[in-house]
């Protein structure tokens, strides 16, 4: 299976869960990460019962990930591993671990917009035109800092 076809297939899914489950109560509840995993594997079997186990743990991975909010970011967010975490205006994820940056993966077409709304949206913060570079320290005490391009 293809990277194209990986990405349609975490779509699929994320798009069954949010039809059955209500993602801000079961993302509320203590148990609901748990809850939420169970679902997207039972939704993964369903769509893509042959799917080999490699491309069957990326789908869950991502779809896990989107569903919980920071996409593939958040991913590379919650690895303690990881310093930084940069996306390039080509949608290039780029992190450092131990000193190094390397390339890692790679957005969508719209998915970074996306996820820099979800990251500001909860702090009241814009990144338009009108405000074409922001600098923001998050709930968890990270910061992020993005520039639209001129």
């Amino acid at each position: 299976m293809d990277l194209l076809e990986q990405r349609s297939l975490v779509t699929a899914v994320c798009e069954h869960v949010r039809e059955h489950l209500d993602l801000p109560n079961v993302l509320d509840n203590r148990t609901g990460r748990r809850q939420l995993a169970d679902h997207v594997h039972v939704c993964l079997n369903r769509l893509a019962p042959l799917l080999d186990h490699r491309s069957r743990e990326w789908v869950h991975r991502r779809a896990m990930a989107e569903l919980e909010g920071l996409g593939v970011l958040g991913l590379y967010l919650e690895d303690p591993t990881v310093t930084e975490v940069a996306v390039n205006d080509g949608g290039e994820v780029w992190v450092d671990r131990d000193g190094r940056m390397g390339h890692v993966d790679t957005l969508g077409p719209g998915e970074l917009e996306l996820l820099i709304e979800r990251i500001l949206a909860p702090l009241g913060l814009r990144f338009d035109l009108t405000s074409p570079i922001v600098s923001a320290r998050l709930a968890n005490g990270q910061r992020m800092c993005a520039v639209l391009a001129p």
